[in-house]
């Protein structure tokens, strides 16, 4: 798969006003064994607003929107290339899955 965006979120809370604990926006272009680029850390480089949180045994859903600053890694452990970054940002409204 190629053109995946992943934005990962930990909250402490059940509705659109929870707190935002963690937070992290990566784009794989060419795929998960690629270069990607990555926000690691809520801050100037990293906003997330949710808009809204249902957390239902059935149909749970969030909306909201992010701007972002990721910058280039080769791979998981290689160190961040802040003289590569790409300024993006966009919209989320999705159903959430329950982990088993």
């Amino acid at each position: 798969m190629e053109g995946i965006l992943s934005i990962e979120i930990s909250l402490m809370g059940t509705d659109a006003s929870a707190a935002m604990m963690d937070a992290s926006v990566s784009w794989w272009p060419e795929g998960m064994n690629e270069p990607f680029y990555i926000s690691e850390a809520i801050g100037p480089d990293l906003e997330i607003a949710i808009d809204s949180l249902s957390l239902k045994d059935e149909g749970s859903t969030i909306t909201g929107s992010f701007t972002a600053e990721l910058c280039r890694k080769d791979s998981f452990f290689a160190e961040t290339d802040r003289g590569n970054c790409l300024p993006v940002e966009g919209r989320f409204d999705t159903a959430l899955k329950k982990t088993e």
